[in-house]
């Protein structure tokens, strides 16, 4: 019996060994967490202070590129591919994207980031940094001042002793450029600390520095909002009557969609599908009807100068059109051919082709939690392969100038 069990035990154990959840740290992998943590010191020029939005921004540009169907094959990055926040695309898809969580997982892993950059700038051991936040501000606080006293060849007593009145100096000297050589890179190594944490101290406080909560803040930083709300795919529907596209009488059905694909916060990718059908009513004495059938759709490129995915902005589009035209002659000549008409039961012409279209946009939206909406004017120029009597672009040509208007109304998702 005990040959037979131990043997059973084994493939059980290897068994639950292989199907065993990946450990989680803070609501991420421990590989994942050990790259934030690492970010420090693999990142050049890594910055703490902008981190936590330079963060949030990548889940939500990473993930809802890999979230929408459509774009998915194109826009989803490769889980090894390194992002603009230096981390791989794969930690980056595991990053919560609700605010309460990534900041719970921000100040989890955001100590042991201090705690290597202390280490680093200040030339010090990482055992040697405590591992209590009071004990390392402190620690990093003492060792600061004593650094910042040698470069900046001030006397010790004359080194200001509190955060703030230090990283004043220091600012001032370097950008004074009276600190030079190896002390200006000692200078912005003790400056680089202090910054840290400040910002790691307000975001474990509550997420807003003190300069933040004045009423007489910096624009810059007033501004400087959380914009991943933005980044959101969305949905907008079109009031056909506010659409200008080629001039029609009626159109009994006449949809419109855009669905905008933000991948930053400068850039989105824009695509506006349409569909048409209903009949036309031409003719000096109304005697010709020209059923219309349309299925249209863009693709382009809508560019914020602002970088926050609202506002103003420039947008190019190409589109591409299908016709299944059915002219209906009740008395009269045809628009098309010119042939008169005899049958008294009304003659039948069919037509199918083709219209493409390259528009330049000036508009501008606005964004307001999940409500959404745009409004812009747009030139460009188009062409078509259908008798020109039939599709006018520009007097009795099939090519010519083409305008266009949208007001769009829509949801986040």
């Amino acid at each position: 019996m005990n040959k037979l069990l131990l043997p059973a035990t084994a493939v059980v154990f290897a068994f639950s060994m292989a199907f065993a959840e990946e450990p989680k740290v803070g609501e991420v992998s421990a590989e994942c967490f050990e790259e934030i943590a690492d970010l420090p010191v693999t990142k050049e020029n890594f910055n703490f202070s902008a981190f936590p939005k330079e963060l949030a921004v990548s889940a939500v540009k990473v993930q809802g590129s890999c979230k929408t169907p459509v774009l998915k094959a194109f826009l989803c990055p490769a889980n090894d591919k390194i992002t603009d926040v230096g981390l791989t695309a794969g930690c980056v898809k595991e990053l919560p994207t609700d605010p309460g969580p990534l900041k719970s997982l921000l100040i989890k892993v955001g100590f042991e980031m201090v705690k290597g950059i202390v280490a680093d700038k200040l030339g010090v051991e990482r055992k040697r940094v405590p591992s209590e936040l009071n004990k390392l501000v402190d620690f990093a606080l003492n060792l600061s001042i004593e650094k910042a006293s040698v470069a900046l060849d001030i006397k010790p007593e004359e080194t200001p002793k509190n955060m703030k009145d230090l990283e004043a100096l220091l600012s001032k000297s370097i950008k004074d450029k009276s600190v030079k050589g190896r002390n200006l890179k000692e200078a912005e190594n003790i400056l680089n600390v202090l910054s840290t944490l400040s910002a790691f101290s307000a975001l474990n406080n509550g997420g807003s520095s003190e300069d933040e909560k004045k009423p007489n803040a910096p624009a810059e930083k007033v501004a400087d909002k959380d914009i991943s709300d933005n980044l959101r795919t969305s949905i907008y529907l079109h009031p056909p009557t506010l659409i200008v596209s080629v001039p029609m009488e009626e159109i009994p059905l006449m949809l419109y969609a855009t669905l905008e694909f933000p991948s930053s916060g400068s850039n989105s990718i824009i695509i506006n599908p349409s569909v048409w059908k209903g009949k036309v009513t031409a003719g000096a004495l109304g005697n010709t009807g020209i059923e219309i059938f349309r299925l249209a759709s863009g693709i382009g490129i809508r560019h914020f100068p602002s970088g926050n995915s609202e506002g103003f902005y420039l947008q190019l589009m190409p589109s591409l059109h299908y016709y299944a035209i059915t002219e209906i002659l009740d008395y009269g000549h045809s628009i098309n051919s010119g042939d008169w008409c005899t049958d008294s039961r009304g003659c039948e012409d069919d037509y199918t082709g083709y219209f493409f279209d390259i528009l330049g946009y000036i508009g501008y939206s606005a964004k307001y939690s999940s409500l959404r909406f745009f409004m812009d004017i747009g030139l460009g120029y188009g062409w078509s392969n259908l008798p020109k009597n039939i599709m006018s672009v520009n007097g009795d040509r099939n090519f010519g100038l083409s305008p266009d208007i949208n007001l769009g109304i829509g949801w986040a998702f």
